[in-house]
């Protein structure tokens, strides 16, 4: 019996020596950060027109077609990206609802071509509601669902 209270006790410090150990390294890492340029930014707009990426998923509602008669008009479109060429840059592609899906090629830069119309990936008159890119017939190219 004087064994298993000394194995509780022996426990019971442990414990506690652990648990102050992990309040005081949660402590000091919640110190905060002096910064070193409070003029950097880490994100900036760039203009559609330099990008040339101008996709816009505008819905148009109408007396017959609105929210009150389709609950769930705004939820659609998607984004997806993925390196479909392989060349080691990231491409953008936008499905629409009432609009075209784009499908943009990124140049390097953050300059986009717009291959829609090559790619045959426009879409039709479909409610498009997401988008991803997979290999997922492994010929080590994306592929685009």
């Amino acid at each position: 019996m004087i064994f298993h209270a000394a194995l509780l006790i022996i426990h019971l410090l442990f414990m506690r020596s652990f648990l102050s150990f992990f309040l005081i390294v949660l402590l000091l890492g919640c110190k905060p950060q002096i910064e070193k340029n409070k003029n950097f930014k880490m994100f900036s707009k760039v203009d559609s027109k330099e990008t040339n990426v101008n996709f816009s998923n505008d819905l148009k509602e109408t007396e017959k077609f609105n929210y009150f008669t389709y609950t769930s008009i705004y939820m659609g479109g998607g984004i997806s990206i993925g390196d479909i060429n392989n060349d080691g840059l990231l491409d953008v592609f936008f499905t629409g609802n009432q609009v075209s899906n784009k499908l943009y090629l990124n140049k390097g830069d953050l300059k986009f071509e717009d291959i829609t119309d090559t790619s045959g990936i426009s879409g039709d008159n479909r409610w498009y509601t997401g988008t991803t890119m997979v290999d997922i017939n492994n010929d080590g190219y994306m592929d685009i669902y």
